[in-house]
């Protein structure tokens, strides 16, 4: 390739700072977490698959703009030799010059755009540094130029169509993520029950004593970054040199700033973390990912132990178990070992036990991770199918955890393993983690047993329970499980009350657990096979039967 005048082209190390601003851009910010959560193998491979794609992509731009730089050049010497030619059909020795000097051996009647662009190859120095000229890019030819270009009036249409999708699509994301952002610095006020920004209600106040909810911050935010940077896009406004010239620098004193600290933590702390090589499950079934949390995270108080409530995957519920006397911690069915570990920094406690009810991937499928994230962790469960089990229990088994007692009940039906966790403190303050045996206004599926089974988990075993008992289950399903119950006994009052606080609650985006014994016996058909009315609705006279009949119609019921 023959030298070109440097003064006519950018540097080299421009051209790098603009490459890299193109593929790395702020996502390289969000290289660490890609590392840690889909693991350093998985992650790696893709981002050098989507560092090819965009190399593939400036190589295109490139092209692009050299080749419209050609076509533009052509039609140029095109609409020469047409001057020429309509002033004097014959053309003079100097005028074949200077239609040499822009690419042309001489003139010609043909303007057809399936003319050759460039003269058959030829040794020649000379004709190979011809050639060549036509793709230096001299001009600055915009986007909607080169569509006209290249395409017919339709493709051009198209273009401008998608290119707006584009734009206004991109400034609405980073116009809600800015807002978002800044909502969450400024407001400092953090309610009781809640942990993190992420959780908090919209409907809280921004600050402590002020009518102004998160919601008026977030819509300031977004009022004030639309009207800063609304005239760059709706009224034409281009010269934004200074602009680009800020927020690559601000890009590139985050990556600066990120690796110093990486680095820091490398040299004062050592590797910490032990990622997997490939987690493949990682977030693209997670609600945490690109998905919104089902619901609120809050905080249980109770006389001796806190109970935060995770919310995971569509409709799970995790459980961190604190006791308050020692600051040790027990989780429940950990299937978001990142959510998990982000609790327990943020309570800052000593994760010491996993507490799986059973061996349902949904409940033990984060048991693994979970393990490879704190050493020494215990993983209590009564199946051997339960993912890193390390005690297996039966049931009246206890242990604990701090001050807190824990009680094992074996309540088979769900599955053939299945283990209910009852827990109290020195003070009788008791809370049971039922997982999928027992359903704030249901129960679960009889997978693995039967009526009978079913019917001495919850009422022989869950049912002798103080009715003070909060119930905390695996799943948010209290909505559909309360038509269910209205469908059973139309004229139960319970019923109806607590359908209306359900609806209130998951307006706010809050959990509907825990319940109590009490409620359960009061709304909960499955804990009702003894009244009359639901007897009768079942046409059964034994409460086994009722329970089956009841199992079988929930199955086949559309709320």
């Amino acid at each position: 390739m023959p030298e070109q005048n440097s003064g006519d082209q950018y540097s080299t190390w421009v051209g790098l700072i603009y490459v890299f601003n193109l593929i790395v851009g702020t996502g390289a910010l969000t290289l660490p977490a890609v590392f840690s959560q889909a693991g350093w193998a998985l992650g790696l491979s893709v981002i050098l698959i989507l560092a090819f794609i965009s190399f593939i992509t400036v190589t295109f731009v490139i092209e692009v703009m050299a080749s419209a730089n050609a076509i533009v050049a052509w039609r140029h010497i095109q609409h020469r030799k047409r001057v020429c030619l309509s002033q004097d059909s014959s053309i003079n020795e100097s005028e074949s010059e200077v239609l040499q000097t822009l690419g042309e051996s001489g003139p010609s009647n043909s303007d057809s755009e399936d003319t050759p662009l460039v003269t058959p190859f030829s040794s020649s120095p000379d004709c190979a540094d011809m050639t060549y000229r036509y793709y230096v890019i001299r001009d600055k030819i915009e986007m909607g130029q080169m569509a006209s270009i290249f395409f017919n009036k339709f493709g051009t249409t198209l273009f401008y169509l998608c290119f707006a999708i584009y734009l206004y699509g991109d400034l609405s994301i980073y116009g809600a993520a800015v807002a978002k952002t800044l909502a969450d610095v400024v407001c400092t006020y953090q309610p009781a029950n809640f942990t993190c920004n992420s959780t908090i209600p919209d409907t809280e106040p921004c600050w402590e004593g002020f009518a102004l909810d998160r919601a008026d911050a977030y819509g300031m935010f977004l009022t004030i970054f639309i009207i800063l940077l609304g005239p760059f896009v709706f009224f034409n406004i281009q010269k934004t040199k200074y602009l680009q010239l800020l927020t690559s620098g601000m890009r590139w004193l985050a990556f600066t700033i990120m690796i110093v600290y990486a680095l820091k933590n490398l040299i004062i702390h050592g590797a910490q973390g032990d990622p997997p090589a490939a987690n493949i499950m990682a977030k693209s079934i997670s609600t945490n990912g690109f998905y919104a949390r089902h619901c609120n995270s809050i905080i249980i108080n109770q006389d001796n132990m806190k109970v935060q409530i995770l919310p995971a995957l569509q409709d799970n519920y995790m459980y961190l178990i604190i006791d308050e006397a020692s600051q040790e911690a027990a989780i429940v069915d950990p299937v978001d070992p990142d959510s998990v570990a982000c609790a327990v920094q943020q309570n800052n406690v000593c994760l010491t036990k996993v507490l799986t009810t059973h061996h349902h991937w949904d409940h033990a499928g984060g048991n693994a991770n979970l393990c490879k994230k704190f050493n020494n962790l215990q993983v209590y469960g009564g199946d051997d199918r339960i993912e890193a089990l390390t005690c297996k229990v039966k049931h009246n088994d206890t242990f604990n955890i701090g001050k807190l007692q824990v009680r094992c009940l074996a309540t088979p039906c769900h599955t053939s393993g299945h283990i209910c966790y009852y827990i109290t403190g020195d003070q009788e303050s008791p809370a049971v983690f039922t997982g999928d045996t027992l359903f704030a206004g249901g129960c679960g599926r009889f997978f693995e047993g039967t009526a009978e089974q079913m019917y001495k988990a919850l009422i022989e075993i869950l049912g002798s329970l103080p009715n003070e008992t909060k119930v905390y289950c695996g799943h948010e399903y209290t909505g559909n499980n309360l038509k269910f119950g209205k469908h059973v006994e139309p004229e139960n009052e319970a019923i109806r009350q607590k359908i209306e606080w359900v609806r209130i609650q998951r307006e706010k985006n809050n959990p509907t657990v825990p319940s109590t014994i009490q409620e359960e016996k009061f709304t909960n058909p499955f804990m009702r096979v003894h009244e009359q009315s639901v007897m009768d609705h079942t046409e059964q006279k034994d409460p086994i039967q009722t329970m089956a009949f009841l199992r079988r119609e929930k199955d086949n019921f559309k709320a």
